[in-house]
């Protein structure tokens, strides 16, 4: 532990517990109020970087959304992120663990009352995305999606972005630099700031991106990814990016290109394979009408279906059926 922060955090507490100003928020977790934070917070109208501290004192605290950035890094011990959409999610974020939230998305922290966890919340402001970010961050990577459409695109925003503590990386020793820079506040102090934030993004970017990855990262298959496509398999007709997303906690685009890493396969792809492959096998083992098994796979539209399957199969569903049927005298409508 890097002791200009461990000092930074008993005085914090100091002055707090003994002002009351942890008794500041309400308890709104289980309420419809929504706090509203605006850029005020960041004191001084040039400075662009904000940074606070949340401890057990603050257990439940305000459901509340702001119009900046915020970075949550769980310094030590762990707090569960609830994030409030039409379907609320509760994230479960350990030591090392880092969640993105984008302006306005609904959240509160809940640390627990009886630990000794400590999580720091790093807040900058959306101009400094186009002022600072913009040019320094690879244009395809997650992390410029995430920032385009947190800003632009309305209609499709993802709340978060989820990077779990990784052991191999740099992140833990950047984020001290930056609450260091942050503590002491030293002459071009939100300059430096914003410098290891570049350096923090272009980490967690390189974490996650296949084209960074040893031969061994490349061929190892973590045990998550075996359960994810487990998942879309047993959902197929059903399944969507935002579901299976939301089932493991994991921002849409990070999910897409997690898949995309260790599978070399698309979302999209593996979900369609899933479905040609169960309508194959209701045309080889069932009499089950054409139309019946275009709804029961889960596709939307019977001409895109014929148009897919010709695509792969070179041959039409009854062309496929009338090569391949296998009628089972005991199991005449032998389904998966």
């Amino acid at each position: 532990m890097n002791q200009i922060i461990e000092q930074y955090i008993e005085n914090w507490k100091q002055k707090n517990f003994q002002t009351q100003n942890h008794r500041r928020f309400p308890n709104l977790k289980d309420t419809n109020q929504i706090d509203i934070i605006s850029d005020h917070i960041f004191g001084l109208k040039q400075n662009d970087i904000a940074i606070g501290i949340h401890h057990p004192a603050f257990n439940h605290g305000p459901k509340h959304k702001h119009d900046f950035f915020e970075l949550i890094y769980i310094y030590h011990g762990s707090c569960s992120n609830h994030i409030y959409r039409q379907q609320d999610i509760t994230i479960q974020m350990n030591q090392g663990d880092i969640c993105l939230l984008n302006p306005n998305a609904v959240h509160c922290l809940d640390i627990g009352e009886n630990t000794d966890s400590i999580v720091f919340n790093i807040m900058f402001k959306t101009s400094l995305f186009d002022k600072a970010f913009i040019n320094l961050i690879p244009d395809n990577s997650i992390m410029v999606q995430f920032f385009i459409n947190s800003l632009y695109n309305k209609k499709d925003k993802n709340e978060y972005l989820l990077f779990r503590n990784h052991p191999e990386n740099d992140v833990s020793e950047i984020i001290e630099k930056i609450l260091v820079e942050f503590i002491q506040k030293k002459i071009c102090y939100q300059n430096t700031i914003q410098a290891y934030l570049i350096v923090l993004f272009s980490s967690l970017i390189r974490q996650f991106s296949e084209d960074e990855q040893t031969t061994e990262e490349k061929n190892f298959i973590p045990t998550d990814i075996a359960e994810i496509l487990d998942y879309i398999s047993q959902n197929y007709n059903t399944v969507t990016l935002t579901s299976a997303a939301d089932h493991f906690f994991y921002n849409p685009s990070y999910l897409s290109s997690y898949i995309k890493r260790f599978t070399d396969r698309t979302f999209t792809d593996i979900v369609l394979e899933y479905k040609l492959e169960h309508c194959c096998n209701f045309l080889r083992n069932s009499d089950m009408p054409i139309a019946d098994i275009v709804n029961l796979t889960g596709f939307n539209y019977s001409s895109h279906f014929f148009k897919l399957f010709q695509k792969h199969f070179h041959c039409t569903p009854a062309e496929y059926r009338k090569l391949y049927y296998q009628p089972n005298p005991s199991h005449e409508d032998n389904s998966l």
